[in-house]
């Protein structure tokens, strides 16, 4: 017969303490020693009666195995490891203030897209990069772990089908998952329209030099301060692009005419010619 196991003290760590509990009471009920349930699983016994003691928290990989050695469910498993995670991610610093992400309806651009992926990263218990990768892969998708670091770090964006690959990894379901896709189609509309702000189309006019660059800044900066939704104002910016490229042909045809003019030969007389 095996040590039994310390006493829980939950206190700040309460729902650590849940996921231990669960933990013990499936091996309980399973019947098997730790060094039993090492011969059924890729674990030694020592990470096995690690997992259950309460100290830390388990690997996501872990607690799956636990569950499987032991015939049971692992999806309470994966609840209270998620809670234990994220409370041990706020007694660090470094969770959301609330278990739930930024819901993907309120993404407008890759800014607010990367801090739903983070924040939904930590509401799901901060899988490792490693953890992330496996999950991705045993339901038919692709991450690599370079790539996963480089989208929560800003130093990559995104693209559609990381979006879906990370939040199903996260355990999002597939009809859920289109909604975050709608969020990065939102977020990518709205990079190509400050792309097309930032580059110039400028025409002069006397001492006037007009910059589409400039008008479009200005609107997105004026509606931002409004608090209008992105869609709307994607349609603003639409509108505006569209009526400064109408004025810029006008006024660019109005200059070539002028320059024809002044350039045209002047006309002869024949008028008083002397034969």
């Amino acid at each position: 017969m095996g040590r039994p196991q310390r006493k829980l003290h939950a206190g700040a760590w309460h729902h650590r303490a849940q996921l231990a509990l669960w933990l013990r009471e499936h091996k309980r009920q399973s019947g098997l020693t730790y060094r039993e349930m090492a011969q059924q699983a890729p674990f030694s016994a020592t990470v096995f009666s690690r997992a259950a003691s309460g100290q830390t928290v388990p690997t996501l990989e872990i607690v799956e195995a636990f569950a499987a050695v032991c015939r049971v469910d692992p999806t309470p498993g994966r609840e209270l490891w998620k809670r234990a995670r994220h409370e041990r991610a706020r007694a660090a610093g470094r969770g959301v203030s609330s278990p739930q992400p930024m819901r993907p309806e309120y993404i407008r651009d890759h800014a607010t897209l990367r801090l739903a992926l983070i924040e939904l990263h930590q509401a799901m218990g901060e899988l490792s990069l490693r953890e992330l990768e496996r999950l991705a892969q045993s339901s038919g998708d692709r991450l690599s772990r370079g790539t996963i670091h480089g989208v929560l770090k800003g130093r990559r964006v995104p693209t559609r089908r990381f979006v879906g690959s990370f939040v199903r990894a996260c355990g999002i379901p597939e009809s859920a998952a289109a909604t975050w896709l709608a969020g990065w189609d939102r977020a990518e509309r709205r990079r190509s329209l400050q792309a097309m702000a930032d580059k110039p189309r400028t025409f002069t006019e006397g001492n006037a030099v007009r910059s589409f660059r400039y008008d479009a800044i200005r609107l997105l900066e004026k509606y931002r301060k409004d608090g209008l939704q992105l869609d709307l104002m994607e349609e603003i910016i639409i509108r505006h692009a569209e009526e400064t490229r109408r004025r810029d042909i006008q006024i660019g045809e109005s200059q070539i005419r002028g320059h024809a003019h002044e350039s045209a030969p002047p006309a002869i007389s024949t008028m008083g010619e002397t034969e």
